[in-house]
């Protein structure tokens, strides 16, 4: 990988403003989900349907995994304005480029799909909500808890054809 690193006023860099960490956390990942998505396409389309999932809930879990990294050690993490921009006590395996910072992504407003379209609500502080305000914190889930649940459904489809409606 050397051979493709340049150097920026006397600073190895790489194309594309890559960090190392894009060559030994993320092109592995890539490697190994693009066997995954070989195999799920070449066979029948329930064995397709149940690997999509496990891929789906791995990279849900993943995504977790990484807003309580971030949230424990950067409490109350702005992603418009960090508090470390460099993220030196943790850096995400996510963020791997400049342009490809998937902890701005995952703590953003849309990173909430429900509180961004105003169907959750963020309980305030102070404990002074009502019983449909706490339903509505109750739902205020990050996304990959919504795709944990999605792929999930996925992963369980022919149970869930067996319950009557």
């Amino acid at each position: 990988f050397v051979s493709c690193w340049y150097h920026i006023s006397g600073k190895l860099s790489m194309p594309f403003g890559l960090e190392k960490h894009f060559y030994l956390m993320v092109l592995p990942l890539i490697v190994i989900e693009s066997a995954f998505f070989t195999y799920a396409f070449k066979s029948d389309l329930r064995t397709c349907q149940v690997i999509l999932g496990l891929v789906g809930v791995w990279w849900c879990f993943a995504a977790l995994w990484v807003e309580i990294k971030i949230e424990q050690v950067y409490p109350g993490f702005e992603y418009d304005n960090p508090a470390d921009p460099e993220m030196k006590a943790y850096r995400p395996f996510c963020d791997f480029a400049p342009w490809a910072t998937c902890s701005k992504v995952l703590m953003s407003p849309p990173g909430r799909f429900l509180r961004y379209f105003g169907i959750a609500k963020q309980l305030p502080k102070d404990g002074n909500f009502g019983l449909i305000d706490k339903g509505r914190g109750f739902i205020d889930v990050p996304n990959p808890s919504l795709g944990v649940l999605f792929f999930g459904c996925h992963l369980f489809y022919p149970a869930l054809l067996l319950i009557p409606f």
